[in-house]
């Protein structure tokens, strides 16, 4: 699964987006190769580069799961079996999977589904 083309049609130069859990603003740039995520300003220290290939996975990863619980609670280590848990193995930072499940919405491969309170799962499209 290669999510980067559709990203790129979807997203273009860059695009402000918000996660779908605890409303956070970000912004979402895309290279050749990935995204950098930046949450607050546009400075270096506040941001996230994620490669396409992690994405490709983070994707595949949901493959024939159904919904998938989304774990965004900031601490040490996630909940197992959850989205956050996958994406830590994955080397993607803490508390990220968030505004990764975001990205994925926009570029309608995941459906996300809030939940009471903080709960929220997330689910492969087709």
């Amino acid at each position: 699964m290669d999510v980067m083309p559709k990203l790129r049609a979807v997203i273009g130069e860059g695009l402000d987006l918000e996660t779908p859990v605890e409303p956070c603003g970000f912004r979402v740039v895309l290279d050749k190769e990935g995204i950098r995520l930046y949450i607050g300003d546009m400075t270096p220290r506040n941001n996230l580069y994620i490669p396409g290939d992690r994405l490709n996975k983070l994707a595949q990863y949901l493959k024939g799961k159904g919904a998938v619980r989304m774990d965004v609670i900031r601490k040490n280590e996630a909940n197992p079996g959850t989205f956050e848990d996958y994406a830590r193995a994955s080397n993607i930072s803490s508390a990220y999977s968030n505004y990764v499940a975001a990205v994925l919405s926009r570029g309608g491969f995941v459906k996300i589904v809030k939940e009471q309170g903080k709960a929220a799962t997330v689910e492969l499209i087709g």
